[in-house]
């Protein structure tokens, strides 16, 4: 049975989630982030270190693992409908909690890409199962309250986990890496204590909630000849080149601009990550309805287009001063664009979505931003580090996903 939010919500209950399975969620994702943070600050520093893995084949194995994983989340939401999500979840967490403590044995680019290949795919399988559980457990209006919530706790643990990590690079040890990679296995302990605290969905099926046979359900549609999900897909995944541009190549592209400060390059990702945090609460009631998810994402692909232009006109000034608050400004203004984004396509991918079919709905839409990880890293990385125009591709990319996503949202059913 799914729930609804009564009554007015506490600060708690905005950034933890509230009482009941929305918190424990919203725990479960900080827990899970914790662990993700100290794990991807420590892989590369141990693999080129300790396990004579080149930068080179670190790169590939990720994108070789990346591409192989491709297809996890709609695998998983077809067994989430089958099943029920908190089944696929647990089993997610607990086969990601062996896997991860067996990096402690890694000592060759075989024995990487081997585990890389497994637990790429569940960790994108995780996703769409904690994901599918929150649409099913929860009435429309009150998803998006909730899932802000998670990604606030989600957004915590993983600067937490980033913070944590640099404990153990200050040893610098194997033996102090082989330990932070046992202590994010044994976190998944606790992930999974709390996932134990969760009642079960039940599946889509004939039988209604009070047990009672009930008809047989209409057939539903696939989400691969639904021409509305799909377009909404392809918007999302334009949009979502917002979530490379921060990660992989801001940092890069700061390294390349010789007279662009690039001490700032934490300052400003600590920025986006406490802003975030604040955000993603305060923004999540102004997006419940088709009708503000579209406001949003207008607003969204404004404050991307802002973004890129104001990196733009950062590269081409010689003014060390005017570059820092340009630099300041954009990541503001990206960091606002990829908020309010998220917000606005969760309510759409779901609202959009049949109950009957959500796990593989899901599972669709998620193929977009897998599609974009793969391809998205090379492909802005060579444009942005070759010429400052390459913020330009990011313009037309955002500005264009915004309007897909629009066209998606505002056709009649």
């Amino acid at each position: 049975m799914s729930e609804s939010i009564a009554g007015k919500l506490t600060l708690t209950d905005r950034y933890v989630g509230p009482r009941g399975p929305g918190r424990t969620i919203a725990v479960a994702g900080f827990v899970d982030m914790l662990g993700v943070g100290l794990h991807l600050s420590l892989l590369p520093l141990f693999l080129v270190t300790f396990a004579g893995v080149t930068p080179a084949q670190v790169g590939l194995v990720v994108s070789v693992s990346g591409a192989a994983a491709f297809l996890a989340p709609y695998l998983a939401g077809h067994i989430s409908d089958r099943v029920g999500p908190l089944p696929v979840w647990r089993v997610a967490v607990a086969l990601r909690m062996v896997g991860y403590g067996l990096f402690i044995f890694i000592d060759s680019v075989w024995s990487y890409g081997l585990l890389a290949l497994i637990l790429t795919p569940l960790d994108r399988a995780t996703g769409n199962a904690q994901l599918s559980y929150l649409i099913a457990k929860f009435d429309p209006d009150a998803r998006n309250v909730t899932m802000a919530a998670v990604r606030s706790c989600r957004n915590a643990g993983l600067s937490i986990g980033l913070l944590v990590s640099s404990v153990f690079i200050a040893v610098g040890s194997k033996q102090a890496y082989q330990a932070a990679f046992l202590v994010n296995a044994l976190s998944f302990l606790l992930l999974l204590g709390a996932l134990s605290r969760l009642p079960a969905v039940l599946p889509p099926g004939p039988d209604s909630p009070s047990g009672a046979p009930a008809e047989a359900p209409p057939a539903t549609r696939s989400p691969w000849t639904d021409r509305r999900y799909l377009t909404l897909t392809l918007g999302d995944a334009l949009m979502s080149v917002h979530t490379t541009v921060l990660f992989i190549v801001f940092p890069l592209w700061m390294a390349a601009q010789p007279h662009l400060p690039t001490e700032l390059v934490g300052v400003l990702l600590a920025l986006n990550s406490v802003a975030t945090v604040l955000l993603q609460p305060l923004l999540s009631e102004h997006g419940v309805g088709l009708r503000n998810a579209a406001r949003l994402i207008r607003l969204a692909g404004l404050s991307l287009v802002a973004a890129g232009a104001l990196f733009w006109a950062a590269s081409l000034t010689d003014a060390r001063l005017i570059a820092i608050v340009l630099l300041v400004l954009a990541m503001l203004s990206l960091t606002l664009g990829e908020n309010v984004h998220e917000v606005a396509v969760f309510e759409a991918c779901h609202r959009l979505a049949p109950d009957a079919a959500m796990g593989r709905y899901l599972g669709v839409f998620n193929l977009g931003d897998a599609a974009q990880r793969v391809v998205g890293p090379y492909a802005l990385t060579a444009l942005l580090v070759a010429s400052p125009a390459g913020w330009g591709a990011f313009i037309v990319l955002t500005g264009l996903g915004s309007a897909v996503v629009l066209r998606s949202i505002g056709e009649k059913r």
